[in-house]
């Protein structure tokens, strides 16, 4: 049961169920068996983005899985921990763990997710041959074995490279080969990524009509979803879409959509970064405006984080 609520992204039934199974899998001693809860706890976490927890979680099941000599739970756990390592900007802690995996998995299933994974580090880091290297490495293995929604996301992230060096017909390639599979299979959240991808290209070709299609596409499956961190992300790309086109009161209302949301997730990165692109907007409009908009600053509760007084000294002296 909680691997159903967990597959339709009600991560608050999905705990409740894996909570219940583990507190007999405690109670009968069935070690085997809670560390596959502990797992699964952490996966909840982690999609919810709560990163200290979905740590713990994965701890508690590592500590099992190498006390019983559990290499292939272990390797899994270990490919975890790279993906928090990785999401928290730790790209060196991040790769131990991905290569830990790597060593432990003999099936080619296991190595395509890592080499993925890799892909994502160097990608990260911008070394860009080497990231498209570890990608055709876990394509290659997707392919032979069929695994359409593991290449779908390799696809994905071979777009993003292509987009990262301005290539953007074959990042546009590589998406729609992508999204053909996630539409094939029904996989919202995979679809809205990538909508949300080709709307990025569209923007870097000022094709800002058909961004902001491509925009609301994702953006409608992130609000039917819940998906607060992609309706999010969304919002911030609408708002520069917005202020590309001078459209600077909109520009401020879709960060003021976003700047809550990493509020709530306690994401500093991203809600400084979509504050300072709030105040360029903010400055860009009349007085009428500003004072309407700082108002809803007010209103959204961030003056209890940060006044827009103590914002716009900050940028200055970063400045």
């Amino acid at each position: 049961m909680g691997i159903i609520a967990e597959e339709q992204r009600d991560f608050a039934e999905a705990e409740q169920w894996y909570k219940k199974s583990l507190a007999i899998n405690e109670k009968q001693g069935n070690a085997h068996g809670a560390a596959l809860t502990y797992h699964q706890l952490g996966i909840i976490a982690e999609e919810q983005r709560d990163f200290a927890a979905a740590e713990q979680w994965y701890k508690k099941s590592l500590a099992i899985n190498e006390k019983q000599g559990n290499a292939h739970g272990a390797a899994s756990t270990y490919h975890q921990l790279g993906r928090i390592a990785e999401e928290l900007r730790d790209f060196a802690a991040a790769e131990q763990w991905y290569k830990k995996s790597l060593a432990i998995f003999e099936n080619e299933h296991g190595a395509a997710i890592t080499y993925h994974q890799l892909g994502r580090i160097t990608e990260e880091q911008r070394d860009f041959a080497a990231a498209e290297q570890w990608y055709k490495k876990s394509l290659a293995i997707n392919e032979k074995q069929g695994d359409e929604y593991g290449a779908a996301l390799t696809y994905h992230q071979l777009g993003t490279i292509a987009e990262e060096q301005r290539d953007f017909a074959e990042a546009e390639q590589w998406y729609k080969k992508s999204l053909a599979i996630n539409e094939k299979q029904g996989d919202e959240y995979g679809a809205a990524s990538t909508y949300h991808q080709l709307g990025s290209i569209a923007q870097e070709q000022r094709d800002f009509s058909t961004a902001e299609q491509w925009y609301k596409k994702s953006l409608a499956i992130s609000e039917k979803q819940g998906y607060q961190y992609g309706m999010a992300i969304t919002h911030n790309q609408l708002g520069q879409l917005a202020r590309l086109q001078e459209e600077y009161e909109g520009a401020a209302e879709w960060y003021l959509k976003a700047l809550p949301i990493f509020l709530r997730s306690e994401n500093p990165y991203n809600f400084v970064i979509i504050a300072r692109n709030f105040i360029r907007a903010l400055h860009a409009t009349d007085q009428e405006t500003q004072t309407l908009l700082r108002q809803q600053w007010q209103q959204a509760g961030l003056d209890e984080i940060i006044t827009l007084d103590q914002l716009e000294q900050k940028i200055n002296e970063d400045n």
